[in-house]
C-alpha cells in the first residue's frame, strides 16, 4: 500500500489540506501548525531514511518524461501526416 509508511498526522495534515470546501480547509499557518510538522525536531528529521521515497520520486519523473517523450513523437508524426496531405502533389490534377 502506497500509504502504509506514512504516520496518522501526515495523513490528517494532507486530508485537511486537500477538503474541497474551502472554510473546512486547512489555511497556510494553521497547516504550520498541525502536529505533523511542528512535533518533528531537526534531529528526527535527519534520522528518517527517505532513500525509498527519492527512489519512486525518480521514477516519476522517469515516467513523466517517457510520457512527454511519446506525446513529442505523436505531436511529430500527426503534423508530418498534415503537412504531407496538405501539400499540391505533383502530377495531380486541382479542379478548383
Amino acid at each position: 500500500e502506497y500509504w502504509g509508511s506514512v504516520s496518522e498526522d501526515a495523513k490528517n495534515l494532507i486530508s485537511n489540506l486537500l477538503c474541497v470546501n474551502a472554510e473546512k480547509r486547512l489555511t497556510a499557518s494553521e497547516a504550520l501548525q498541525s502536529n505533523w510538522i511542528s512535533a518533528a525536531t531537526d534531529a528526527e528529521l535527519g534520522a528518517i531514511d527517505m532513500e525509498s521515497n527519492l527512489h519512486q520520486l525518480r521514477k516519476f519523473n522517469g515516467k513523466r518524461k517517457f510520457r512527454a517523450a511519446v506525446a513529442s513523437v505523436i505531436a511529430a508524426n500527426k503534423l508530418k501526416n498534415f503537412l504531407a496531405f496538405d501539400q499540391f502533389q505533383p502530377g495531380c490534377a486541382v479542379n478548383w
